[in-house]
């Protein structure tokens, strides 16, 4: 028999309590059927296994509770044969990509985010910038990766870092949360 896509086995470990918020697969209720001289295939299979018991998940079943430990474990067949690679047109030879999603549900602890440095100075703005909101202004231009904890500037200014730079409308105000993070306050005009 020959396969144009390989199988896959994948074991999800449970941690938390959980449910099962979606697991739709096509090919769960019926196996894949073959194409030009190809073999039928199996049936994928989506099975929870904890340390009581072991069972079969329907093909779009949901709200399924989860114990602490459990596993799950999809198992997908791969699809229908296709018969021998060698008597197939080329475009009935490049692979085809299946897609298949499973959702689980669960409470995710509360991990710590450690503040940021406090820094003993801050300089200010880095320079100066001319934009155009409506007219043109000259507005700071801060490091967002430099300010201190707790800072809050009123807009309009610019903040920058090596992946992302902020525009602060006039009336808006931010201020640097403990972990650095900007927490924009948006004003009448926004």
């Amino acid at each position: 028999m020959w396969w144009l896509i390989a199988a896959q086995h994948q074991c999800v470990h449970i941690l938390p309590s959980a449910f099962v918020g979606g697991a739709v697969e096509h090919g769960v209720r019926h196996a894949p059927y073959g194409l030009f001289g190809g073999e039928p295939g199996q049936r994928h299979r989506n099975r929870l296994r904890d340390a009581d018991s072991e069972r079969e998940l329907g093909a779009a079943e949901v709200g399924v509770p989860m114990k602490p430990g459990a596993r799950l474990i999809v198992e997908s067949s791969g699809g229908g044969g296709y018969g021998d690679p060698q008597h197939r047109l080329q475009p009935l030879r490049e692979a085809i990509i299946v897609n298949a999603r499973l959702a689980v549900v669960a409470p995710l602890p509360d991990l710590p985010t450690p503040p940021r440095a406090a820094q003993t100075q801050h300089s200010g703005p880095k320079g100066e910038r001319r934009i155009w909101l409506g007219s043109w202004l000259k507005v700071p231009v801060y490091d967002f990766d430099t300010l201190p904890p707790d800072m809050q500037i009123e807009g309009p200014a610019i903040f920058e870092s090596a992946t992302t730079t902020v525009l602060l409308r006039q009336a808006e105000t931010v201020r640097v949360t403990p972990q650095g993070w900007l927490d924009v306050q948006l004003g009448a005009s926004a």
